[in-house]
């Protein structure tokens, strides 16, 4: 009787054994105060090949690169009795014992084992590795960062071109109108065609944008086409536009000619989105200032209106994206503007070559 339940027993121990053996897991066990490693399976055997001994040796002999994190927590496993659940441990050895360390991620559970008298002395390490799903989570988070990313630049742009359109349909609203009055004056309504035909093809290159707007991609600039222009000409020309919309409200400040290589389409946009708001916000009874200054390097150009000022908490917030001053929000009628001049600073180049230009 005694010697068939000795049998079972044995049974039963190698049929545990050959469990842990064979498990999908990584289990070691360690025991006493030296944390002596007792036992390791066939997995984790193979991290290291044969080349590197386990069994037998104490764990900061086995382990010398893990061996003041591991031996800490195993001691205090051992010390409360409590398993320990780990996180995602990161893991640097050298698995395939050539001198070339790597890492592994791992997810581990440290169980306290306990002898006949009920007191813990040993520990069993249950570790599987996952690696390639951290790495896998990592790359959906990098690619779900990088679609947010990208949307939200261009939910940006498409905010600004629908904004900016109001100012070539305005202009080219407003010719039309000023034919409808002097509808005799051959010189007027050739003056005021072209200014109907410029803005239009002017809308018309920013609706081509929004439909490009797809191919923006997050952490790469927006494209820029510099071409040779004369500046103070142009912009003379786009404040003649906004007069036919505004009326006679602009003095341009400038030494004739500054040309170099820009991109004046995009800095065309701002120009109008910042006369338009020293209109919209000035004093209605001041004249609006734009000044254009060149240095060898760069030219800056300057839009300056009268008015009450923009406080200074509203100066803090006043380019972040939606935001409007107080103000603003709480007013139909407008009346104020900055409280310093805004200003567009753009690169100067008079080689062949052109140069990008920053807003």
């Amino acid at each position: 009787m005694l010697r068939a339940a000795q049998s079972a027993t044995d049974r039963e121990r190698e049929r545990l054994y050959a469990i842990f053996m064979d498990a999908p897991v990584v289990i070691n066990v360690v025991r006493g105060q030296e944390l002596r490693i007792e036992f390791t399976n066939g997995l984790y055997q193979q991290l290291f090949g044969r080349a590197r001994k386990l069994d037998g040796l104490r764990l900061e002999e086995a382990l010398p690169e893990l061996a003041p994190e591991l031996v800490a927590l195993h001691r205090e496993v051992i010390r409360s009795g409590r398993r320990h659940v780990s996180g995602e441990l990161s893991a640097i050895l050298d698995y395939d014992n050539n001198g070339k360390p790597y890492e592994k991620i791992w997810h581990a559970i440290y169980q306290p084992l306990r002898n006949q008298q009920g007191v813990v002395d040993a520990l069993m390490t249950f570790g599987l590795e996952v690696t390639e799903q951290v790495r896998a989570r990592k790359q959906t988070q990098d690619l779900i960062s990088r679609l947010e990313q990208e949307r939200a630049i261009r939910e940006q742009f498409v905010s600004s071109l629908t904004h900016d359109l109001r100012s070539p349909l305005s202009a080219a609203r407003m010719s039309a109108q000023l034919i409808g009055r002097n509808p005799d004056d051959p010189e007027r309504v050739e003056r005021n065609s072209a200014r109907i035909t410029l803005n239009i093809d002017r809308a018309d290159a920013m609706i081509r944008d929004l439909l490009d707007s797809s191919l923006i991609r997050a952490g790469e600039p927006l494209p820029i086409h510099a071409e040779e222009c004369d500046l103070h000409r142009q912009i003379q020309k786009t404040l003649d536009e906004l007069a036919t919309v505004h009326g006679d409200r602009f003095d341009l400040v400038s030494k004739s000619p500054v040309v170099g290589f820009w991109d004046y389409r995009n800095l065309q946009r701002a120009l109008e989105n910042l006369s338009n708001n020293a209109v919209k916000y000035g004093s209605p009874h001041q004249r609006i200032g734009v000044r254009l200054t060149a240095s060898p390097d760069e030219v800056q150009i300057s839009v300056h209106n009268l008015g009450h000022p923009i406080s200074d908490d509203d100066q803090k917030n006043l380019f972040k994206y939606f935001h409007r001053a107080a103000a603003a929000r709480s007013s139909t009628s407008g009346g104020w503007g900055a409280a310093r001049p805004q200003s567009l600073k753009t690169r100067r180049r008079s080689s062949d070559q052109p140069r990008r230009s920053r807003r």
